[in-house]
């Protein structure tokens, strides 16, 4: 690999390989359906940018983060910026069902068998916290990491997670087809249609204690105080039916996950209950009251357009939600409005290598907060917020709403990958400055915490540095937008394989070879397919593009910005070239102060200047509720090998994942 040290990777190349070639399953997976067979074979193909290869070391830190001692729940934190280094699981529970969702999209991607053993253990301590009213409850008893946190004190109920955990359940169905992830689904479904409350227009969620448990509770009083001769009936405002009484807005986090689950739901089951409270929910989304004001053109209505300030990655992940309704409904009004919001969210930070701050509002108000909490006026990039603006871009583009595919291949050419913590010695570097730390041994480990969490995304960044930390928020969440990117890459119906992004991907249909940016070069070996259209991004001149099938020239027909070519066989060779176009551009994230010169080869950032020495903050506050001082920071963007014109070659185990 051309962009990673190797010697980080020796032992973890073995585990994550392609050519594992067994399949993952939870417990009872295996008993109750036998996995189909996987692919996997030997390949000589270009040293670039492959997603699979990214998606096995995330398997590393996925699960590497897993505590055997407790449950096999994931830790919350890992901090490389304390020595010794170490892994937290204080204020930790809502993320839980995030590790378990991405975790068969790495295995699909990679066909890594890494720690396969824990998979089923990992979901087992899920579902055992669901209760029969299909409700996944934060537990208190025997989790000292909640103990004295806020949110915490007694068993806790919050619609997001649960429907996260939905999300996650409908991710291992499609890995491995298992009927049981479908009827703990539908039993987490009818929980959200109980604790929802609504009118005759609209639905929302709340993290307040379910309505229908306090009625339940209310009504056993009652009737125990009826009994001993006192009490009146009691009376009370909220839950489900035309009663409810609707708040102005709602966190975009606790209403959008429902939504996103309920929207995939309603699609794999044909859950018609679960599409209309989808659909209501969405009206209390699209409220003007949810999207308040922003700064800018005074003469668009912000509101009707998706304009917005506050915290990106609760927007965003909100918004997610939002996109997955509207492609299910076919809501037009929705698309228009996700549409809008995207188009508006990208300007943002410095969109064009997928930078975008962790909070948006008038500049000098964020500036001075961050002065003020942080020691720096800077606004740092949460890579959650990477993964979701790519998730939404490839499912905008996918329903036809859009075409962003340059940025996704944008962003995940650059910030995206790059916030991925893969090298061993800048890590070291990191932790022989960084503060002292003494563990707590009841809710922390500093066990092997290197080499556990080598593949992890960090949590925050400058345009040139990490902060060398994360919170399974974001390690977690970066994934899926890996995920959609790599399932982007070839799309394929009746004997057409669509090319959207010109990635290296091995699939059923074609594989892709992409030389991507050394050569303006793509390879392409055809399995099934009969027919391909290739997406030739917008970088390149079209005029100049060449094509070859068995290295015969030929003059393919064009749609728009795809090639297309016709009359395949199994066992062809196209290949597709086209001059390399580099740039030199200039771009501002406005809370730095800074005018950034980039030089890009397509879409690919090569190097980026100037290089500030260290980290934009002074301290950093974590997820866990640690503040710690920021001594150095991790480089971004050492890519003076892209700088070459002839891609390095490397011979690897390609996999296929059979569903």
């Amino acid at each position: 690999m051309a962009e990673l040290d190797r010697r980080d990777f020796v032992k973890l190349g073995a585990a994550t390989a392609a050519g594992a070639g067994a399949l993952v399953s939870c417990s009872g997976g295996a008993k109750e359906s036998a996995p189909p067979t996987a692919s996997t074979y030997e390949a000589e193909v270009p040293d670039t940018l492959d997603l699979a290869e990214r998606a096995g070391l995330s398997v590393n830190s996925l699960t590497g983060a897993v505590d055997l001692q407790q449950n096999c729940e994931t830790y919350q934190c890992l901090h490389f910026d304390t020595n010794p280094p170490h892994f937290t699981h204080n204020t930790g529970g809502p993320c839980l069902p995030k590790a378990i969702h991405v975790l068969p999209l790495m295995r699909k991607m990679s066909g890594s068998t890494l720690h396969a053993d824990y998979d089923g253990r990992m979901v087992d301590a899920l579902l055992s916290d669901i209760d029969e009213n299909g409700l996944w409850w934060l537990r208190y008893a025997g989790r000292p990491s909640r103990e004295g946190f806020p949110n915490y004190g007694e068993d806790v109920y919050w619609p997001f997670p649960h429907a996260r955990l939905m999300v996650a359940l409908m991710a291992w169905h499609e890995f491995d087809k298992n009927p049981k992830w479908l009827k703990v689904g539908r039993h987490l479904a009818g929980g959200l249609q109980k604790v929802a409350q609504q009118n005759e227009q609209r639905a929302w969620f709340t993290n307040n204690k379910p309505t229908f448990l306090v009625r339940a509770a209310m009504a056993e009083e009652y009737e125990d105080l009826v009994a001993m001769g006192e009490g009146q009936k009691p009376t009370g405002k909220g839950g489900s039916g035309p009663a409810a009484e609707e708040p102005d807005k709602i966190n975009f986090q606790v209403i959008g996950n429902p939504l996103r689950a309920l929207s995939l739901w309603a699609d794999l089951s044909g859950d018609e209950e679960a599409l209309e409270l989808a659909r209501k929910t969405a009206r209390f989304m699209l409220k003007p009251a949810m999207w308040g004001s922003s700064d800018g053109p005074t003469m668009i209505a912000g509101p009707e357009h998706a304009h917005w300030e506050g915290h990106f990655h609760t927007r965003t992940t909100g918004v997610m939600g939002m996109v997955d309704y509207a492609i299910v409904a076919n809501d037009y009004v929705a698309k228009q409005f996700v549409r809008h919001f995207y188009e508006y969210t990208r300007n943002t930070g410095i969109g064009r290598i997928g930078f975008f701050p962790a909070v948006l509002g008038p500049l000098e108000k964020i500036q001075q907060g961050n002065r003020r909490a942080y020691g720096g006026s800077a606004q740092v990039c949460e890579t959650c917020s990477i993964g979701d603006m790519v998730y939404i871009a490839c499912r905008l583009s996918q329903a036809g709403i859009g075409d962003y595919w340059d940025d996704v291949d944008q962003y995940v050419r650059n910030h995206l990958v790059e916030s991925q913590l893969l090298r061993r010695d800048l890590i070291e570097e990191v932790i022989e400055t960084a503060v002292e730390h003494t563990l707590n041994p009841e809710i922390e480990s500093g066990e092997r915490v290197v080499e556990r969490g080598l593949g992890g995304f960090a949590s925050v960044s400058d345009p040139t540095m990490l902060h060398a930390w994360w919170t399974m928020c974001c390690n977690a969440n970066a994934p899926v937008g890996l995920y959609e990117a790599w399932n982007s890459i070839v799309q394929y119906s009746q004997g057409l394989a669509q090319v959207n992004l010109l990635l290296n991907r091995a699939s059923a249909w074609v594989d892709i070879d992409s030389y991507l940016p050394y050569e303006g070069k793509v390879g392409f070996k055809i399995k099934t397919a009969k027919k391909l259209s290739v997406r030739i991004p917008t970088w390149a001149d079209k005029r100049a593009v060449r094509c070859q099938v068995n290295r015969k020239s030929i003059l393919p027909a064009w749609s728009g910005n795809y090639v297309l070519i016709d009359r395949l066989q199994p066992g062809d060779a196209v290949t597709l070239t086209f001059p390399m176009v580099e740039t030199t551009e200039y771009h501002t994230a406005p809370t730095y102060e800074i005018r950034y010169t980039c030089h890009f080869k397509g879409n690919t950032l090569v190097d980026i200047s100037p290089r500030p020495d260290k980290f934009a903050w002074k301290l950093m506050a974590s997820d866990d509720g640690a503040k710690i001082p920021v001594r150095r920071g991790y480089p971004l963007y050492l890519r003076e090998f892209y700088k070459g014109d002839k891609a390095p070659m490397k011979k690897i185990s390609r996999y296929v994942h059979p569903v």
